[in-house]
Formats: structure tokens, C-alpha cells, sequence
């Protein structure tokens, strides 16, 4: 009897042991699987790809390389490996590293004041894609305030920056034969010359009316505002006061301002909104975004694609302005242009330049759900735009990019 009763107590504990074993061994399954289903797992199981990126950025003062963190972060959330690891000897083909803010780009480097580089100056034999993020360059002014990071706010001489003849060419030919070529604000406006600024807007089939705009929260908050706003607005309009409120300023080449006031920033801001080709283009992007940093305003050439535009805000003063320089109330905000036998891409405004933290990028859903956070946001942030026009455009692009690298790469 007493034997008996061991033995059964034995079984039964074996078999509780078993069944804690087997939910133990469902519950790692399961937790394996959802890993593998989420954002996070479907981001680890994807393999690195070589794309032949080159970031050109002539616009580093300091050492936050913000003009073009917003790229950088849409690369190492595509998984493109970058210049630095392509360069390295007996690299493992599936080895991948984040891009470096500092090094992988070409332009002006903090670290090497004396020293910056040309696009047209570096091999782009291997470059598949060339993205300009921007040309403006880097002033004088920007070097008396090093530490603080502080951006020169005044008229001031140029140290490095615009397109020279030789960047103009080597990006053209680029384009001509076959590479993907992608521009932003600012590439082809002033620092850059003349005749640099028509060749590149025949790459890019659009035309630059002389005119470039931003918004400001306060016109009297002098961290923000250029110093010589209220000196030249007094200047110009002698008999007005510079607007208390929010104003959407417009600045044509010649200097002269517009300076248009609104009750709030909503109402001063221009909203990128994509065009019926765009939304087909790009379904992932919705656009319908408010956009408050610096913009060029450009007109179309009749074989350019527009795919998205920024519709100016309808405020006193706006339809007679945009009479006099010839566009239309709703200017393109997104182009492509077929240029022999590339394309090429202008993006009019600093959309890779983020003011904010994206996060993390090692997951899939990570543009998805911050796109979810932008109705929560309040006052002058990029990150509107960023997270329902520019990263879904820019991912779509890389993960299409890398697709047909994949099906031209030879099989292992």
C-alpha cells in the first residue's frame, strides 16, 4: 500500500513537473514569437543592405550635425549600411553598424575646421544615390559661439559653402547616368552663384522664384528671430510696427520682406499636402502636415512631377504677393525629375534638419507610431512634418532602393 501510494504521488509530481515544463516551453514559444512578429523583431531579422549612399551637408558649424540627423536616422532605420563600414577590409557582408553623424558625410567637418570637402572632390564610383541635405554653408559668425552652439543671427562673411561649378557638374553627371540624385533646401539658393543655380535647376526641373520663407512663434525673441528682421522691417515700412504675433515671413532675394501676422501658428504655417501622384506614389505618406522652418519657393517645369505641395496660408497680403512673383497659392513641395537617364528630387525645405529626438529606429513600426504622437504636439516643431511627409516618402525610397539592389546583387 505504501509502495503504491509513492508511486502514484511520484507520477502525479512528474507529471505537474511536465506540464510546468510544457507552459514554461508555450510560454517561451509565444514570447519568441511575438518578438519576431513585433516592430523590434521584424527590424532584427532583417538583413543589412549596401545602397551606395553619399550625404553631401556643407552647413556644420557645430558639432550636433542636426542638418542632417533626420536622414541619418531614416538610413539606420532602413538598415543601409554606411560609407565607413563599406571601407573597411574583409567586412562580413551581413555586418552592419549605425551611420556615424560625424564622419559619414561629405562637407564641413567641426572636427577638421581646415579641411572641408567637395563632393566634387570624392570618389562616388560606387554611389548609387547622392542626397544633398544642404549647401548653405558655414559663416564667421557661426564660429564666435562654438561652445553654445549658437548660429550666427546676423549678415556675416562665408568661411565654406554654396555649389561651386565642379559640385554642379559631378552631381549632374551623376544624374545623367543613372544615379538617384536628392536635394533639400537649402542646395541651389544663394550661397550658390548663378550659373551653378540654372544648372542644378535643370536637373532638377523646377525654378527657384527668388523668394525663401519661415515662420516665427515670436518676431521678438531674439534666439530665434535674425537680428536683422526688425532693423530692416523698420527700414522698409517705416510707418508699421513689427506684428506681436506669430508671422509667416517671406524674403526675396533682392531683401525685400514680407512680413505676414496671424492670430496663432496654425495660422500662419504652411501645411505640406500631397498631390493625387504623390499619394499614389508614396501611400504610407498623408501628408497634411504644418511646416514652420526655412523654405525656398519654386515653380514646377511642365515634365516634373509634382508629388506633394505647400499650401501657403490664406492671410492678408498673400494673393497679391504671390501675383507679383508668379506662383501659385499652393507651390511644390515635392518634385521628380527625369534627367537622362537618372532622377532627381527636390524637397523644398530643411526637412532632414530635426529640432527634436525621433527615438529609436530599430523598429519597423517606429515611423507608424510616431506619426500617432504628432496631434499631441503643440508649437514650432519639425516634427509634424517629419513623421506624416518626410520619412514616409524618404523609407519608401531607401526600402525601394534596396529591393533593387538585392534582385541586381549575384546570387551567393
Amino acid at each position: 500500500m505504501l509502495l503504491r501510494a509513492a508511486i502514484r504521488h511520484w507520477s502525479a509530481s512528474i507529471k505537474r513537473a511536465a506540464y510546468i515544463a510544457y507552459a514554461i516551453w508555450l510560454l517561451g514559444t509565444a514570447g519568441w514569437f511575438f518578438h519576431r512578429c513585433s516592430g523590434s523583431g521584424q527590424w532584427a531579422a532583417r538583413a543589412y543592405a549596401d545602397l551606395g549612399v553619399q550625404v553631401v551637408d556643407y552647413t556644420v558649424p557645430f558639432d550636433n550635425y542636426r542638418e542632417h540627423s533626420g536622414l541619418f536616422w531614416l538610413l539606420n532605420h532602413r538598415k543601409i549600411r554606411p560609407p565607413h563600414l563599406l571601407e573597411k577590409p574583409g567586412v562580413d557582408p551581413e555586418e552592419g553598424e549605425p551611420w556615424d553623424l560625424a564622419r559619414d558625410y561629405v562637407g564641413y567637418r567641426p572636427t577638421d575646421r581646415e579641411h572641408p570637402v567637395r563632393i566634387s572632390h570624392v570618389d562616388r564610383k560606387r554611389s548609387q544615390l547622392i542626397y544633398v541635405t544642404d549647401t548653405y554653408g558655414v559663416y564667421k559668425g557661426d564660429l564666435e559661439n562654438i561652445d553654445s552652439r549658437v548660429a550666427h543671427m546676423d549678415y556675416t562673411s562665408l568661411v565654406f559653402g554654396g555649389l561651386s561649378d565642379g559640385d554642379v557638374h559631378a552631381l549632374s553627371d551623376f544624374a545623367a547616368k543613372g544615379g538617384v540624385l536628392l536635394a533639400e533646401f537649402n542646395t541651389f539658393c544663394d550661397p550658390t552663384d548663378d550659373s551653378a543655380r540654372r544648372h542644378m535647376e535643370s536637373v532638377f526641373g523646377v525654378q527657384w522664384t527668388e523668394w525663401v520663407g519661415r515662420v516665427f512663434a515670436d518676431p521678438y525673441d531674439t534666439s530665434d528671430v535674425p537680428h536683422w528682421l526688425p532693423r530692416e522691417f523698420a527700414r522698409q515700412y517705416p510707418d508699421r510696427e513689427l506684428p506681436h504675433s506669430p508671422i509667416l515671413l517671406l524674403i526675396g532675394r533682392d531683401g525685400t520682406l514680407e512680413v505676414l501676422p496671424g492670430p496663432s501658428l496654425i495660422d500662419v504655417a504652411p501645411r505640406v499636402v500631397m498631390t493625387p501622384e504623390g499619394t499614389h506614389r508614396y501611400p504610407n505618406a498623408p501628408g497634411d502636415a504644418p511646416y514652420y522652418f526655412w523654405f525656398g519657393v519654386v515653380s514646377a517645369q511642365p515634365d516634373t512631377v509634382v508629388q506633394a505641395r505647400l499650401k501657403l496660408p490664406n492671410l492678408a497680403r498673400m494673393p497679391e504677393l504671390l501675383a507679383r512673383i508668379g506662383v501659385r497659392p499652393d507651390p511644390p513641395a515635392l518634385t521628380e525629375h527625369v534627367y537622362q537617364k537618372g532622377k532627381a528630387l527636390y524637397l523644398v525645405g530643411d526637412f532632414a534638419d530635426l529640432d527634436f529626438d525621433p527615438g529609436a529606429y530599430d523598429n519597423d513600426d517606429a515611423i507608424a507610431e510616431g506619426a500617432k504622437k504628432v496631434s499631441a504636439l503643440t508649437g514650432l516643431s519639425t516634427a509634424p512634418s517629419f513623421w506624416r511627409f518626410y520619412a514616409p516618402v524618404l523609407d519608401q525610397l531607401l526600402r525601394e532602393g534596396v529591393d533593387h539592389a538585392a534582385q541586381r546583387a549575384p546570387a551567393r
